[in-house]
């Protein structure tokens, strides 16, 4: 078996990098246990995170009397190796995370959208999160960015649907825990994604395979393709990382309800 690659993460500020090997990357055997250290901190400030949300959806969105329909285009990177193997590769479900603790960011440019008399056409949703394989249930930790280009009545609109609407989505359909839902300033260009100055994702990069890639969150029957990225950098309290040469993917998307 090759040596493993470790990861450094704190939930407080930036640490090091992954994916390809850098300059303040943690990788290799002799990495391990001061790459595990920093990963139990982290695990250990998650399971301080109350589990409750207390941020209140808007009732005007409710599952019993509301349709929706967002499309768009979806791109995400994560920590672990590309091809990802959560990915359905060549028709064959994916698996654990390559690392046992997965995190990264998810991004949804909506070209189309209407959440019940909303219009929520041209504005963009990210998440940054966190699970680990092992923990049980392996319950996400979340953060929800929604654009503060939207008016009130299309942040509470896409909140709903990015957080309860969605249900096959694991975060939704599993238990989660709720960090924060935040307005931001989301910049969404093709594979490249930016959120202020917490976040910034760019991939240029696509992995060369003669086999058809599919990610779960767009959804199984959506093509798509996956990429190495040049950056994957989280500020963004309580996460924080400095990835590079990890896995990227990108798609459409279509999401409908009633």
């Amino acid at each position: 078996m090759p040596e493993p690659v470790g990861a450094w993460i704190s939930v407080w500020a930036p640490v090091a990098m992954t994916g390809q090997p850098f300059v303040c990357a943690g990788v290799g055997a002799s990495n391990v246990r001061s790459n595990q250290s920093l990963v139990a901190s982290e695990k250990t400030l998650s399971d301080s995170t109350p589990r409750a949300y207390s941020h209140a959806v808007d009732l005007r969105f409710r599952p019993a009397d509301l349709s929706f329909r967002v499309r768009g285009a979806y791109f995400e990177s994560c920590n672990c190796e590309a091809i990802c193997p959560c990915r359905m590769i060549g028709g064959v479900p994916g698996g654990r995370s390559t690392y046992g603790i997965c995190y990264g960011v998810l991004s949804w440019r909506i070209a189309e959208g209407q959440v019940g008399e909303v219009d929520v056409s041209g504005l963009n949703v990210a998440l940054v999160c966190r699970y680990d394989d092992d923990e049980e249930g392996s319950p996400w930790s979340i953060v929800l960015h929604i654009d503060v280009a939207g008016d009130d009545a299309q942040r509470g609109a896409l909140e709903f649907v990015f957080l309860e609407g969605l249900t096959q989505l694991p975060w939704i359909r599993k238990e989660r825990r709720v960090i924060a839902v935040r307005p931001s300033a989301i910049e969404i260009d093709g594979t490249q994604v930016r959120i202020g100055d917490a976040v910034s994702v760019r991939s240029t990069r696509r992995v060369e395979t003669e086999l058809p890639v599919a990610c779960g969150i767009p959804g199984y029957d959506r093509a798509g393709y996956e990429l190495y990225a040049d950056e994957l950098v989280v500020d963004d309290d309580p996460f924080a990382w400095e990835l590079t040469g990890n896995c990227a993917y990108a798609s459409d998307f279509d999401y409908a309800a009633g």
